[in-house]
């Protein structure tokens, strides 16, 4: 999927998907191609290179299919959940 905006194109993959599951794939696919003596790139030089080279390839941001009564009714749970009498009142 593709999604333009004022700072240019970007490229999502599935929500389903991470840095880790990437990552993981990348190794998998590395060493069908090379010797396991070879030496692979660490996780944490992956995600830098991923951010240096490719920034436009994103992650689809989890959908919600709340409408826009149940949205309030979440931000008002969330807001009175540290006083305990306001939030039996938003609950019932």
């Amino acid at each position: 999927m593709r999604h333009r905006n004022d700072s240019g194109n970007f490229i999502y993959l599935p929500t389903g998907e991470n840095y880790t599951s990437i990552y993981k794939k990348y190794k998998e696919d590395f060493y069908l191609e090379h010797d396991e003596s070879e030496t692979i790139i660490s996780y944490s030089t992956f995600r830098r290179l991923w951010h240096e080279l490719i920034p436009n390839l994103k992650f689809q941001p989890s959908a919600s299919d709340l409408c826009e009564k149940c949205v309030e009714f979440k931000a008002k749970m969330q807001a009175a959940k540290s006083d305990i009498d306001k939030y039996n009142i938003i609950k019932d």
